[in-house]
């Protein structure tokens, strides 16, 4: 744990996209060592089996040595996990929307990104890890299918959920778009 704990101390990121916070599991005995302050060597300790004993509960990384003592943080209704299995397709009354969403995951896989598709700080996310979009979008094989399978909107933001299906897996992802069209994020929210 200690030879972990100098290599994640050596690995940190510095600017705009800085390491929030680290972490080691121990696979064998379950334990998990969380640093949340990655400057400093301020460890906190885990075990899985009992986190799980206690049911659905979170940790705000900011906050944790106040919540450790506190009573357990039940899931908030964004936390909820989403299962594929929950999702049956739905009519699609905005087919522009689902016709834009297939051909951005097409970009993806032919490098072809178009910076006008998502807010800046979307672009900014996105342009930085599309080699490894492209990598992990290939190895699902050819997309079969696009089904939405949910909508909401919240304030200017409207929300797609779609079940994508491709050669070798399916997804549930969701697509957050402001009131420009452009994708202020997306999220893989399961995959069998």
């Amino acid at each position: 744990m200690s030879d972990g704990a100098r290599i994640l101390q050596a690995c940190l990121q510095k600017g705009k996209f800085a390491t929030k916070y680290s972490n080691i599991f121990d696979l064998k005995s379950g334990e998990i060592f969380l640093f949340p302050i990655p400057e400093k060597n301020d460890q906190v300790k885990f075990s899985l089996a009992e986190e799980l004993k206690r049911g659905p509960h979170y940790y705000d990384i900011p906050g944790i040595h106040e919540q450790l003592s506190a009573p357990r943080r039940p899931l908030l209704a964004n936390m909820q996990p989403r299962l594929l299995a929950d999702y049956k397709p739905i009519a699609d009354h905005e087919p522009k929307v689902t016709e834009h969403v297939g051909a951005m995951w097409r970009d993806i896989l032919n490098g072809t990104l178009h910076a006008d598709d998502y807010t800046a700080s979307a672009w900014e996310e996105i342009s930085t890890d599309v080699t490894v979009s492209q990598a992990i979008i290939k190895s699902l094989g050819n997309l079969m299918a696009l089904n939405l399978v949910d909508r909401s909107k919240q304030g200017r933001n409207h929300t797609y959920r779609y079940i994508l299906k491709f050669e070798h897996f399916t997804l549930l992802q969701s697509f957050v778009f402001d009131d420009q069209k452009k994708v202020v994020s997306s999220a893989m929210e399961d995959m069998r």
